[in-house]
C-alpha cells in the first residue's frame, strides 16, 4: 500500500524529534486520527506499525478528552500511546460513575480529572475500587462534596498507589478526612496533596504537618 505523502512525512518529521513536546503530540494526534477515522486501512497497515516503533515518545499524554467514549476511541486507534481524561462541571450519576470506574479504558491513562460533577462520597468510593487505576498518577476531584467519608475512601484504596498528584480543593474534607489521608500507607508518594478550601482545623493541620 502507497503511503499517503501528506501524513506519512509529518508524522516522520515529528517522530524524529529527540523529544516530543506538548504541541507536538498534539499534531501526532490530530494526524494519526485523522488517518484512523478517514483511511482505517492505511492506518492499521502502514502508519499504526511506524507509530508503535516509537512508543518511548507515547509516555505522556497524546492529548486530553473530555469524554469516556472518545477516549475509547482513542484507545482502540493507539493502544500504546496514553492519554488524559478531564470530566467538567457535568454532574455524573451513581450508575454514570459505576460505568467509568469498571472502564478498561481508564488504564494508562496521565491524569484523571473531575471537577464540579457532584460525585460525593460515593463517586469517590467507585473511584478508589478502580483496578484500571493501579498506575495513575494524577488525580483531581475539584469542588465535588467528598467530604470525611470519600477522603477515607481514597486513602483506603489499595489501587490508588501510583498517585504521585491528588487534588482535593473544595470537597468539605475536615480533620478526620485529613488524617486519613495523611496517614494512608497506600498514599506515601504524594507529592503534592492538595487540600486548600476544605474544613480543615488546626488539629488536622497539626497532623498534615
Amino acid at each position: 500500500m502507497t503511503p499517503s505523502p501528506d501524513i506519512f512525512g509529518a508524522l516522520r518529521s515529528l517522530m524524529n524529534r529527540a523529544e516530543l513536546d506538548e504541541g507536538a503530540r498534539q499534531q501526532v494526534w490530530s494526524l494519526a486520527s485523522e488517518c484512523a477515522q478517514h483511511q482505517p486501512e492505511y492506518y492499521a497497515q502502514v502508519v499504526a506499525p511506524y507509530l508503535i516503533g516509537f512508543a518511548h515518545h507515547f509516555q505522556q499524554a497524546l492529548t486530553t478528552f473530555d469524554g469516556l467514549g472518545e477516549l475509547e476511541q482513542a484507545v482502540g486507534w493507539m493502544p500504546w500511546a496514553r492519554f488524559a481524561l478531564s470530566l467538567e462541571h457535568t454532574p455524573l450519576t451513581v450508575e454514570e460513575m459505576k460505568a467509568l470506574g469498571q472502564s478498561a479504558h481508564l488504564a494508562g491513562l496521565t491524569s484523571l480529572r473531575f471537577w464540579a460533577n457532584q460525585i460525593g462520597a460515593e463517586g469517590a468510593q467507585i473511584l478508589a475500587h478502580s483496578p484500571y487505576l493501579a498506575e495513575l498518577p494524577s488525580l483531581e476531584l475539584w469542588s465535588n462534596d467528598l467530604g470525611d467519608e470519600g477522603a477515607k475512601a481514597l486513602s483506603q484504596s489499595a489501587y490508588l498507589v501510583e498517585l504521585r498528584s491528588l487534588d482535593l480543593w473544595g470537597n468539605e474534607i475536615g480533620d478526620e478526612g485529613a488524617a486519613a489521608l495523611a496517614r494512608s500507607p497506600h498514599l506515601v508518594g504524594l507529592r503534592p496533596l492538595d487540600l486548600s478550601i476544605n474544613r480543615i482545623g488546626s488539629d488536622g493541620v497539626k497532623i498534615m504537618a
